[in-house]
């Protein structure tokens, strides 16, 4: 692929090409994708977003999301898609719509003036990235923030062309409200992008300042009202935050899980492929070039770590890999764009190829049959629970937060006897064991994660020992993904100590979930 000029990214045919088929191919690629890893299932906190459309009205929901630490935008616009009828497949097209829409943002605006070719494989590389592909399609508003981010770099890339253009000002403004009405991190993309338009326009410092100017003042007041007045965080006690410390298995695995591995480490997905991924990245910084917007845009990325990393360390743990989504096109983009400004032809025409081949390998994870894994195993709980309980089974669920998502999948004759615990004291725990109806089985539930109560468990486990002596038990595990970006199995050996020194006699832990024998039995 060569123009005159040798360079790989300026094509005539290619463009021309890419210009009349290229987004007719990503549609298609898209939908392929999505079809092979739709979720089938719903977790926890998918869960929360659907019961806050079941409210009867936008006052009541509204009230109810003011006791999350979130902002209300993506379910407001979500239970207006959902009108006319609130389903699984409903939901989920409208998370869907948005990231078609992220794509085509993408690859309409990012270095389009300049190599259709980049823009095409910036594009794939964003739609067949894992971590977007399953924010694509997630009951959250992290797709939303996706979007805002996108449409934030796209209209600061036109802003430095003219930094007094008062109408991508205002839009520039909207387009980060919007990422700080979707979650609040999206604050964050504020000095990201001030210090990628500083970095590239560095002459004219004073005119980017007031270029900011409305931008900044139209972001903030969003963010205060949402983080003041809405949510009232300042007001609020926050006693138990579930993100665990900094740590190198923490940043490790967030890296890992940014740039394309599987969130469970026995998937079988090869486990170098996110290596490969950063040493590309990481490779176009270190190499002469012959431009600076690209470079500048991942010092920018560069700068929004910082800012989370700093955040983190004074006031709240929020170093998460959640929180660094709204720079996942921005990395993109600023990789792309630094490898067309290389002064070397021929190792853009290698790293061309190799940005192929990785998104050809995260197309093959996203269908291989494990890309299709649910988060939390739901719908499998629910599914085992029908297919082995009798007339005097009862559920238990610890802790009781967990029984949304498998209730939602369960049929109307199990719903009754799903019992969640939603108070951990001593006496609580009795209170709750000496209510339960007649029992001849016993579906224990539980969920494994960062914020597991070992000793609520030892308690829980103690008392059915007493009272239910000889009652056939069986206990289902939903193994949080969350832990496995600190220390698994740790978690799990509490479990099973626990479970040891009271009425298991064996522990079968398979991936997900994991089934226990309880007084010799397998249930």
């Amino acid at each position: 692929m060569k123009h005159s000029d040798g360079t790989p990214f300026q094509n005539q045919v290619w463009d021309e090409r890419i210009r009349r088929y290229g987004f007719f191919g990503i549609t298609l690629l898209g939908f392929f994708l999505v079809y092979t890893s739709f979720p089938r299932d719903i977790w926890i906190d998918e869960h929360w977003t659907y019961e806050m459309l079941l409210y009867p009205s936008y006052k009541e929901m509204l009230g109810r999301l003011a006791t999350d630490f979130h902002p209300a935008l993506y379910t407001l616009c979500l239970r207006a898609w959902c009108h006319f009828g609130v389903s699984l497949e409903s939901m989920r097209l409208f998370s869907v719509f948005i990231a078609f829409l992220t794509v085509w943002v993408a690859y309409r605006f990012w270095c389009w003036r300049k190599s259709p070719i980049a823009s095409f494989i910036a594009a794939i590389l964003l739609l067949s990235n894992p971590l977007f592909l399953r924010f694509s399609q997630e009951l959250r508003g992290y797709g939303m923030l996706i979007l805002a981010s996108t449409m934030s770099l796209a209209i600061t890339l036109y802003l430095l062309e003219d930094l007094a253009n008062r109408r991508l000002q205002i839009l520039l403004g909207f387009a980060l409200a919007a990422a700080v009405s979707a979650k609040l991190v999206g604050i964050f993309l504020l000095p990201c992008l001030a210090v990628f338009i500083v970095l590239v326009k560095p002459m004219q410092f004073r005119d980017a300042c007031k270029g900011l100017m409305i931008p900044f003042f139209v972001c903030l007041s969003v963010f205060f009202y949402w983080y003041v007045f809405f949510l009232e965080l300042p007001f609020r006690e926050i006693n138990d935050w579930w993100m665990p410390p900094m740590s190198y298995e923490l940043i490790a695995g967030t890296i890992a899980y940014y740039f394309g591995a599987a969130p469970f480490p026995d998937y079988g997905f090869p486990t170098w492929v996110p290596s490969i991924a950063t040493v590309l990245f990481c490779l176009t910084l270190f190499c002469p070039r012959q431009g600076r917007v690209g470079v500048s845009l991942l010092v920018a990325c560069v700068i929004y770590v910082l800012g989370i990393a700093v955040y983190s360390a004074l006031f709240q743990q929020i170093f998460w890999y959640r929180s660094f989504l709204p720079i996942l096109p921005l990395v993109i983009a600023g990789v792309i764009q630094s490898t067309i400004e290389l002064k070397s032809y021929r190792l853009q025409r290698y790293l061309l190829v190799c940005y192929i081949l990785l998104a050809a390998l995260w197309i093959g994870r996203a269908v291989h049959p494990l890309g299709s894994e649910p988060v939390e195993e739901s719908k499998t709980i629910s599914s085992y629970i029908e297919n082995h309980e009798s007339s005097e089974s009862v559920v238990i669920f610890f802790p009781g937060y967990i029984v949304g998502p498998v209730r939602f999948h369960a049929n109307e004759n199990i719903k009754p006897k799903m019992f969640p615990l939603w108070s951990y004291s001593k006496n609580e725990i009795q209170k709750f064991i000496a209510e339960l109806p007649k029992v001849g089985k016993i579906f224990l539930v539980i969920r494994a994660d960062l914020t597991f109560d070992t000793e609520s468990y030892r308690e829980l486990m103690g008392q059915l020992k007493i009272n239910f002596e000889g009652i056939p038990i069986t206990r289902l595990t939903i193994l949080s993904h969350d832990i496995f970006f600190t220390e698994t199995y740790p978690t799990l050996k509490a479990i099973e100590s626990i479970e040891k020194k009271n009425i298991i006699e064996r522990t079968i832990i398979t991936k997900q979930p994991s089934y226990s024998i309880i007084n010799g039995q397998l249930r």
